[in-house]
C-alpha cells in the first residue's frame, strides 16, 4: 500500500478585542486575513447604530513577518447634556450631547505588517457610525441612525426626522472620497470625525478613511492592499501615499 500524503498543517490565530495593539510573528506561507469592524454606539431611546464591515484576503509571507492586529472597539452611547462620549478604539469619533442622547462610532479593525503604523496596513474593516436618539423632552420618532461600514466606501448615516446637524457622510478609499457637511469636523485618514461643544453630533466610525460625525453619523471605509486599490489612493492622495511603508509583495489575493 502506497503511504498517503499527510494533510498539510494549519494554524488558526484568533484575536478578540482588547483595546490594545495585539502582535504575533506568522512563519513563512499563504494566510487568509479576516476581518471585522466594530459597530457604532447607540442608546435605548436611538436608532440603530452602524454595524462594523468586513474585509478578507490571502497574503504570502515569504519569511517568518511581525504583524500588529487592532480590533475595534463599539462606540458608546452619550447619556448626559454637555458631555463627549469617547469613540470606539482604533479610529472611532466622539459624539457630544446636548438634549439629545447622541453616540460615538465603532472603532476600524485592521493589519499592520513589519511596522505598527496607519502606513502599513494591509487590510481593514470599517467601524459604523453613530446614531442619534431621543430625549425625555422628545418625541421618540426624532432619532438617526448610523451608516454601516465598508467595503471601499462607508455607508451615510440615515436620518430619520430633520435635524440641523445633517448627516455624516462614509469614508471613501481616497480623501476626495468623504466630503463631509460639517468640513470643521471632518474624518481624516484612519479616523471617524468627531463632534464636541460646537456641533453636537453622533461621531463617524473608524476606517481606511473614517466616517463624518452629524446626527446620523457615517461609517468608515475598508481596504485591501491590492495593485488596483493602491494606485487609485496614490492618485488621489499622493502626499499620504509618499508615506507607505510597504512594496508590492504584500498585496493581497481573493
Amino acid at each position: 500500500e502506497p503511504e498517503q500524503p499527510e494533510t498539510p498543517s494549519k494554524t488558526l490565530y484568533v484575536f478578540e478585542y482588547t483595546g490594545s495593539v495585539q502582535e504575533v510573528t506568522l512563519p513563512a506561507g499563504k494566510w487568509k486575513l479576516e476581518v471585522w469592524g466594530a459597530q457604532g454606539g447607540y442608546n435605548n431611546e436611538s436608532a440603530a447604530s452602524g454595524k462594523g464591515g468586513y474585509s478578507t484576503g490571502d497574503i504570502v509571507l515569504s519569511s517568518s513577518t511581525n504583524i500588529y492586529i487592532y480590533v475595534g472597539g463599539i462606540g458608546i452611547a452619550g447619556t448626559s447634556s454637555s458631555v463627549a462620549a469617547l469613540g470606539g478604539f482604533n479610529g472611532g469619533g466622539a459624539s457630544y450631547a446636548s438634549n439629545w442622547g447622541r453616540a460615538s462610532g465603532g472603532g476600524a479593525t485592521d493589519i499592520r505588517i513589519n511596522q505598527d503604523s496607519l502606513y502599513a496596513r494591509v487590510i481593514v474593516a470599517g467601524g459604523g457610525g453613530g446614531s442619534t436618539g431621543a430625549s425625555d423632552n422628545m418625541a421618540t420618532e426624532s432619532v438617526s441612525s448610523g451608516g454601516a461600514g465598508g467595503g471601499i466606501e462607508g455607508i451615510d448615516g440615515l436620518e430619520v426626522s430633520g435635524t440641523s446637524q445633517g448627516l455624516g457622510t462614509g469614508g471613501g478609499i481616497s480623501s476626495s472620497g468623504f466630503n463631509q457637511k460639517n468640513t470643521q469636523y471632518s474624518a481624516s485618514f484612519g479616523q471617524g470625525g468627531s463632534a464636541d461643544s460646537s456641533l453636537t453630533a453622533a461621531g463617524g466610525g473608524g476606517g481606511w478613511y473614517g466616517g463624518g460625525p452629524g446626527s446620523g453619523a457615517g461609517g468608515g471605509s475598508g481596504w485591501v492592499y491590492t495593485a488596483d486599490n493602491f494606485s487609485t489612493w496614490q492618485t488621489g492622495n499622493p502626499t499620504d501615499a509618499d508615506n507607505w511603508l510597504l512594496n508590492n509583495t504584500y498585496y493581497l489575493a481573493n
